[in-house]
């Protein structure tokens, strides 16, 4: 697999689509133009800290960008370095091989975890989270109980009332497939 990410054809390839991207500096202040040239210098120690383990990205240059409707959000830019180590990982091509069905699994609840923490946060008002989930079998007492709950969204969102309300039931009705059973189908 190391042999892949390391050879000659991948990492020119690798180059190009960096090149081809271009794309603003990171931390570094490094340009996409330059990139050819410092691989020439430092390419060698870069390749032996990444077949050690031992290579570490630079950290990721913060920069606001506004939002369509007012607002602003981060952006994280990696060094044009980053990126081409990235490029070359070509990760659907060299990880998708190494995943195992359990990967998928965990990937599937933790995802289903996050779409029940959206939903709760949606329901702001405590009034419409009792609605809510009264209307998703839950009785009123419960409900009730949970509506002013003081715990975070992702804690909220792996409580067995959440869990019992936004089940695999409901999402499948809402048309959301499982992961897991993507990959079963794929595979």
């Amino acid at each position: 697999m190391m042999e892949h990410i390391l050879s000659r054809d991948n990492l020119t390839t690798a180059l190009k689509r960096v090149e081809a991207n271009k794309g603003s500096h990171g931390v570094d202040g490094m340009s996409v133009q330059t990139l050819r040239e410092h691989l020439k210098q430092h390419w060698r120690t870069m390749r032996e800290q990444i077949e050690q383990g031992t290579y570490e990205p630079s950290p990721v240059r913060r920069v606001e960008i506004p939002k369509p409707n007012a607002g602003t959000r981060l952006l994280g830019i990696p060094t044009v370095t980053d990126r081409f180590i990235q490029q070359a990982m070509v990760l659907s091509q060299v990880c998708e091989p190494l995943f195992s069905e359990h990967s998928y699994e965990g990937l599937d609840g933790w995802m289903r975890r996050r779409l029940r923490m959206y939903m709760w946060k949606q329901w702001k008002n405590p009034r419409t989270k009792v609605k809510r989930l009264q209307s998703l079998g839950i009785p009123k007492g419960r409900a009730y109980e949970w509506r002013n709950s003081r715990k975070g969204y992702w804690r909220i969102a792996g409580s067995p009332i959440l869990s019992r309300a936004l089940n695999n039931k409901h999402w499948k009705e809402s048309g959301l497939q499982s992961l897991l059973e993507r990959y079963k189908n794929m595979r």
